[in-house]
């Protein structure tokens, strides 16, 4: 019976770590997603405020841009 008690705690334990891993990363990827749009949002505006909206911007430049951004 000690056993069997010993099992299913150590049986919580690990479910309950898996399910916090899964949700913290989750959570995660959701942050870096928001704070990618903030930047990309950023450039839009500063495209749109000096007049380079219609002009082409490689999206290599942004990409770039936002990795460096990212980065630090």
């Amino acid at each position: 019976m000690a056993f069997a008690l010993i099992c299913m705690i150590i049986g919580i334990v690990f479910y309950g770590y898996i399910i916090a891993s899964v949700a913290a990363g989750l959570a995660n990827a959701d942050a870096q997603r928001a704070r990618y749009q903030e930047r990309l949002g950023a450039i839009k505006t500063f495209l749109k405020v000096s007049g380079n909206e219609r002009q082409f911007v490689p999206l290599k430049i942004v990409n770039v841009f936002l990795s460096s951004a990212t980065c630090s």
